[in-house]
C-alpha cells in the first residue's frame, strides 16, 4: 500500500463523516481517531482505497499509525527491569502484562508508544520469561546488591505503590 493514497482514502472518509477537512498526516491520524464510532470505516477507507477492508485495517494498525508514536527502544532496560520486578514480586499471572504496561506509562506520561506494538513486546518478553527455569527461594536470596544496581528509587516506589493497592 501507498501510504500518501492511503492518507488520501482516509482524509476522504473523515470529510464524509465529520464534514472536516484535513491535509497533513497528523491533522488525519488525529481527526480519524477522534471519531467516536468507526464501525464499518475499514470498508469505507477500502473502497476509495481499492483494497479489501482488512487490508486497510491491517495497514493502518500495523504501519501508517505508527509514525505517530513514540519509539519504546531505549526504554528497554527499563521495561526489562520493571518486568522482572513484577514477577519476583507476585506470582505469574495474565494480568501482569496489563500491569506493567500500566505502570510503565504512568511513569512515562509525556509519551505516545503504539499500543499494539507496545503490548506485544510486553507480552513476548513476559513469555521468553516464563519459558526459563524458576530459581528456588534460596538461589534468589543468595543474589548480590550489585545484580539490582540498575532498578531506580522510582522503580521501587511504583512497585510499593503498586502492592499497597493489592
Amino acid at each position: 500500500m501507498k501510504a500518501h493514497k492511503f492518507e488520501l482514502a482516509v482524509a476522504r472518509v473523515i470529510r464524509n463523516i465529520t464534514g472536516q477537512c484535513v491535509s497533513t498526516s497528523q491533522e488525519i491520524f488525529n481527526a480519524f481517531t477522534a471519531i467516536p464510532c468507526r464501525k464499518n470505516i475499514w470498508m469505507l477507507v477500502s473502497d476509495y482505497y481499492g483494497c479489501i477492508p482488512q487490508e486497510a485495517h491491517d495497514f493502518y494498525h500495523n504501519m501508517w499509525s505508527k509514525q505517530f508514536s513514540d519509539s519504546f527502544t531505549e526504554f528497554k532496560q527499563e521495561l526489562h527491569q520493571l518486568v522482572e520486578l513484577q514477577i519476583a514480586a507476585q506470582d505469574i499471572t495474565s494480568s501482569i502484562t496489563k500491569q506493567v504496561i500500566s505502570m510503565f506509562l504512568e511513569a512515562h506520561p509525556e509519551k505516545h508508544f503504539h499500543k499494539l506494538s507496545f503490548n506485544q513486546y510486553v507480552h513476548h518478553y513476559i513469555a521468553r520469561l516464563q519459558k526459563q527455569p524458576k530459581p528456588n527461594k534460596s538461589e534468589c536470596s543468595q543474589k548480590t546488591e550489585s545484580q539490582y544496581s540498575e532498578v531506580t528509587v522510582s522503580d521501587i516506589q511504583a512497585l510499593l505503590k503498586y502492592i499497597q493497592v493489592m
